[in-house]
């Protein structure tokens, strides 16, 4: 992900991240890993 523009991070702030990826299982496909949050302090 690309914030445009960019911006800071305040404390306090939670961030959740989850990746897309392709995957071959057993045919190509794509899949989502687990999300994770960060919280920012």
């Amino acid at each position: 992900m690309q914030l445009s523009p960019p911006r800071p991070i305040f404390t306090g702030e939670t961030w959740r991240f989850q990746y897309w990826f392709r995957d071959n299982n057993p045919g190509p496909t794509s899949n989502f890993t687990s999300a994770t949050a960060v919280l920012f302090h």
